[in-house]
């Protein structure tokens, strides 16, 4: 072989020498190009797929029929909506008194409990709310003390010594018990009816403190505890279709919780109370 075929060949080789380095260095950038895209469009797509968007088949209206003993009628009765898709919970709170006609029988709420038990009850509010509650949930003070004990309680600021179920309890700041809160609960205002402003404000309270971040991992346990103290026919499928929404919500601190109180006259004509337009449509655009 001659110098000229030798330099020939040398250049040829360094050639291609050079050809594959270079088209390695280049496939290699090319691969981590592709796999940085891939990557990016993974992450933006994990979040949308790990949101959950609940549906309006996961509201619930609940009706909460509170008695002092089992042999009792109603003293604290409590209407609650929740609108899955807005993550908002409504309390509305209706006076025992509320006079509703219900199936040719003119009474008042307790009226109608006493005579037709927990059906006739919410046969009632479904006669003047235009639908019956989905479900029901009927507790005894005992009951309602342990729930709110579960909720841990809440904060309160007496503004004077007041007696409760033959037990002063002494002015200023504190955290109430549950046996506390079930005996503001069902304590009547100076008139002797329904204190619906004390029931929200303690309702409210309780709710506030009880439902947060925990309470999404104790999930189930908060379906137990219901369960246990109370008479309803919630069951466990209620609670497993809106679990994974809810327990959002929780985790989030993205739960509203607001109060409605059905107001208006009494009539000492026919011992009740005259629920009043503007109080009524309230509640109605609540419930759609």
């Amino acid at each position: 072989m001659t110098v000229r075929q030798k330099n020939v060949l040398i250049f040829f080789a360094s050639l291609l020498i050079s050809l594959l380095v270079f088209g390695s260095i280049f496939f290699f950038f090319l691969h981590r190009i592709q796999k940085s895209r891939q990557t990016d469009s993974l992450q933006e797509d994990v979040p949308y797929l790990r949101q959950y968007q609940p549906t309006s088949q996961e509201n619930l209206s609940l009706l909460l029929i509170g008695c002092k003993k089992a042999e009792s009628l109603p003293g604290y009765l409590v209407l609650f909506h929740y609108d899955a898709p807005q993550g908002i919970l409504t309390a509305m709170f209706l006076p025992a008194e509320t006079l509703v006609t219900s199936e040719a029988r003119r009474d008042t709420l307790a009226g109608h409990y006493e005579y037709a038990g927990i059906k006739g009850c919410v046969r009632a509010v479904g006669a003047l709310l235009g639908q019956e509650p989905e479900r029901y949930l009927r507790l005894q003070k005992k009951g309602i003390s342990n729930l709110c004990d579960y909720f841990g309680g809440a904060d309160y600021d007496l503004k004077a010594d007041v007696v409760i179920d033959g037990q002063t309890i002494l002015k200023g700041a504190q955290r109430m018990d549950g046996r506390r809160i079930a005996g503001f609960l069902f304590e009547p205002d100076s008139s002797g009816r329904t204190d619906l402003e004390r029931q929200a404000e303690f309702t409210y309270r309780v709710l506030q403190n009880g439902l947060n971040a925990e309470a999404a991992e104790e999930y189930g346990e908060l379906a137990s505890v219901l369960f246990y103290n109370a008479e309803t026919n919630l069951n466990q499928y209620d609670f497993v279709l809106r679990q994974q929404g809810f327990s959002e919500r929780l985790a989030s601190d993205s739960l509203v919780i607001r109060s409605i109180l059905l107001e208006g006259e009494y009539s000492e004509e026919e011992k009740g109370l005259v629920p009043s337009r503007s109080s009524m449509d309230e509640i109605l655009e609540i419930l759609g």
